[in-house]
């Protein structure tokens, strides 16, 4: 069969790489093209709206690579503003099957977006345990959830990967003290707006603790080294697990890298800066439909680790809380027994074998059900 796969982030290329390694395994002369365009994952109205024309021409290229490649099915991983118009796209033209991998965050924001699913997408391959009831109270049941990738891969990480502190520091010239992690994301505006204060929130700390900044592979070294050239931070490109596997603590703006943080068993401060954050405050209460942005916190459902966001990202704060996570800090022990907790509700999956497995079975279910009615 011929899969058609579309990400368009650090985290979702991941996992999108995993999951066609285990289609290649369970369909030997499956064929695949996979679109990855990280330059449009734009975030927030203002940037979409800057980058609208690369975003519209990024579309209609896709479109055509679909329509001229003619694929058995769509395999969408999360970056849902470009995805779910793809699926549209799909459902009105292409008249083959959608799965979307790593569904959208609506039961945080833009609830809307449940109609274009219904209509548009034939299966969600769910990774976080309480979406599939979420959908289901909306009236869509197509929901399976599979386990969590990121469990899968930290879990091979640590097994596979000797805790040697000695050579990771050897390897990137770090001296002796603990390590601050630094997680700033992997969109450039993320970037643009979080590290500086997480980095000189963190510099107060820096006589006894190393400060390291875990960057993604897709960020230009170059806008990382404008914000840290005058800190006492290292960059460290493309070793995020080693980096927090030997971490005291960390600083993390929202995403896939708290739960990553979590999993690896590392107090964190969820940091996440806007553009005009004291109207996105106002916003962030009128728009969003969840108490928390953190992964850990929402599958916990409760405050485990501390979210400043928007304008409640102040370096004072920053200072406030992480000494809160540090080593005699009243906060470090409760998050490690929480974090225990997370693991327990996500449970042990094979997550992309199932997910594979998923998107087979339907396909073959479609192919017979088609072939009797011809």
């Amino acid at each position: 069969m011929r899969y058609f796969l579309i990400a368009g982030e650090a985290s979702g290329n991941l996992h999108a790489t995993r999951l066609i390694e285990q289609l290649k395994i369970q369909d030997p002369g499956a064929q695949f093209y996979y679109y990855y365009h990280p330059e449009l994952a734009y975030m927030g109205y203002v940037s979409v709206i800057m980058h609208l024309g690369k975003i519209l021409h990024g579309l209609n290229a896709c479109k055509q690579e679909i329509t001229t490649w003619k694929p058995d099915c769509l395999i969408l991983v999360d970056y849902p503003g470009f995805n779910l118009k793809i699926a549209d796209f799909a459902h009105k033209n292409v008249h083959v099957p959608v799965f979307y991998y790593i569904s959208p965050k609506i039961w945080a924001w833009k609830e809307s977006r449940i109609n274009a699913i219904r209509r548009n997408v034939t299966s969600i391959l769910s990774i976080l345990p309480f979406e599939k009831e979420w959908y289901a109270q909306r009236n869509y049941q197509n929901v399976r959830y599979v386990g969590n990738p990121s469990v899968e891969e930290i879990d091979e990480f640590l097994k596979n990967k000797q805790a040697d502190s000695m050579a990771f520091r050897k390897k990137h010239c770090l001296d002796e003290r603990p390590i601050i992690a630094i997680l700033a994301g992997s969109r450039k505006q993320e970037i643009e707006l979080n590290l500086s204060y997480m980095v000189r929130a963190a510099s107060y700390y820096s006589k006894d603790y190393q400060l390291v900044a875990a960057v993604a592979p897709t960020v230009e070294t170059s806008l990382i080294q404008r914000v840290i050239a005058n800190y006492p931070i290292k960059a460290i490109t493309d070793d995020t697990y080693h980096v927090l596997q030997h971490s005291t603590a960390a600083l993390v703006t929202s995403g896939t890298a708290t739960l990553e943080t979590a999993l690896l068993e590392v107090p964190q401060v969820v940091c996440y800066r806007t553009h005009f954050p004291h109207i996105a405050n106002i916003l962030r209460h009128i728009v969003l439909k969840v108490k928390y942005v953190s992964l850990v916190n929402l599958i916990v459902q409760r405050s485990l680790v501390k979210e400043l966001l928007t304008s409640d990202v102040t370096i004072q704060n920053i200072q406030q809380e992480l000494g809160r996570i540090l080593p005699g800090g009243d906060k470090r022990q409760e998050i490690l027994t929480g974090y225990r907790l997370m693991r327990k509700i996500l449970g042990r999956h094979n997550t992309t074998e199932n997910a594979a497995y998923h998107i087979i079975s339907l396909m073959q279910s479609n192919r017979c059900q088609n072939s009797a009615i011809k």
